[in-house]
């Protein structure tokens, strides 16, 4: 799968572009980081652009410290300052597809770039599949579900199993990989370029994105899922 940076590089499929610029709100003290800066923006996502059958939900997040766009370097996020807590976000993509809580399609789709620090946000509609989102996993990652790890809850998490780390990125989705079974925050680590997964169902922290063993409905695991590049790794 390719990364969200190398999304912003790629042509896409666009109808049209709406900027809006509201005020943030306050984050600084939330318990779900996530849930408080996206829901007002997924209310109006639904405003925009839902009806009564079409019902849009987050199926991927994606955070740094800037806006790339705005803050160029060649590297994109990963030539910025690392962040080491989720205030140091001053940069949040956010995409939505139509579907239903727990299972989505992967086009249309709507993208939003939200400037954190500045509480500027810009909409934009795809008539296909969002960039990378083509042919990839489009399911609900359940951003405010409270049976779900918050961002705040994984990155203590991540922090108490692994020790504390510096992250360029933190990307929240269920990736399309072989036997990955739950959506995962990623965190993309500073020191090693190597990145730490935590599954938002499981709560396992992980140097793999496989965070679990995979199992099909009636228990067996499949074979490419015993390979040795399919087992998870993770801290205990």
């Amino acid at each position: 799968m390719r990364t969200w940076l190398q999304l912003l590089l790629a042509p896409a499929v666009l109808t049209s572009a709406v900027a809006s610029g509201v005020g943030h709100p306050s984050h600084r003290t939330s318990q779900d980081y996530f849930a408080t800066l996206i829901n007002p923006i997924t209310k109006e996502v639904a405003s925009r652009y839902g009806n009564a059958s079409t019902v849009y939900s987050v199926i991927e997040v994606d955070a740094c410290r800037f806006d790339p766009k705005v803050h160029v370097h060649p590297d994109g996020c990963m030539g910025m300052e690392p962040m080491q807590q989720l205030d140091d976000i001053g940069f949040l993509r956010i995409l939505y597809t139509p579907g239903t809580p727990t299972h989505g399609q992967c086009g249309p789709s709507v993208e939003v770039w939200y400037d954190v620090a500045q509480g500027n946000h810009t909409f934009t509609f795809h008539t296909g599949p969002g960039g990378d989102v083509v042919g990839d996993v489009c399911n609900p990652i359940g951003v405010g579900n409270s049976t779900r790890l918050t961002a705040n809850a994984a990155l203590a998490l991540a922090t108490k199993k692994a020790g504390k780390f510096e992250f360029f990125t933190l990307n929240f989705r269920e990736i399309l990989y072989p036997c990955i079974s739950e959506p995962t925050m990623v965190f993309t680590l500073s020191e090693s370029m190597s990145s730490l997964f935590v599954g938002v169902d499981t709560t396992n922290v992980c140097r793999t994105a496989v965070t679990q063993m995979y199992t099909l409905p009636n228990g067996s695991i499949p074979p490419i899922c015993e390979q040795p590049d399919r087992l998870p790794d993770c801290y205990h």
